[in-house]
């Protein structure tokens, strides 16, 4: 049990280090002080957890790094949702140890109520955005490859259907762009 409440007090302090970060990096300040308020209370679960173990321990700090930068380059809705799925451990992990040490139903209190923030912070719009972005190139494709087999059966020439494709290509392109 020890070494699971370990485990999790460095767990809580590497999510109050990424939670501290990407505050920092944000640039809505409603979603970078949820993020900040998240981390206060990560680091006052630390220290609940430093009390019950009398150890102290430092963050992960490869996942730090890899959280961040998952952020920065896929976005935050799925640095969140990654972020989310941690959560639900340490809730499980809380749970199960809450029958010897009582003190950690309001962990679990707590770390339940910051997926529910986790969750509102995900931008719906941008990802409505992205699922037409990727319906629309799925749709291109199926188009492209179906005309493209069709012209190989119709023109049996090489070069007749690499030309005509490019034009397709490039007529898709423009088509797709001016909707846009």
């Amino acid at each position: 049990m020890i070494q699971d409440l370990l485990t999790e007090q460095r767990n809580e302090i590497t999510a109050c280090t990424i939670y501290k970060r990407l505050s920092e990096t944000l640039k809505d300040p409603a979603n970078a002080q949820v993020l900040l308020k998240m981390s206060q209370e990560e680091y006052r679960h630390y220290q609940v957890l430093k009390k019950m173990t009398q150890k102290d321990v430092s963050p992960h700090r490869f996942q730090v790094f890899f959280f961040t930068l998952l952020t920065r380059v896929l976005g935050l809705p799925f640095g969140m949702k990654m972020l989310e799925r941690s959560e639900d451990k340490a809730v499980e992990t809380y749970r199960k140890l809450s029958g010897q040490y009582p003190q950690l139903n309001a962990l679990v209190k707590d770390e339940a109520s910051h997926e529910e923030q986790l969750i509102g912070m995900i931008d719906e719009e941008k990802l409505d955005y992205m699922g037409l972005v990727v319906l629309g190139l799925n749709d291109a494709l199926v188009e492209l490859t179906g005309a493209l087999a069709g012209f190989t059966f119709a023109f049996q020439n090489t070069r007749l259907i690499a030309v005509t494709a490019l034009i397709m290509g490039i007529s898709a392109s423009f088509s797709m762009s001016a909707s846009e």
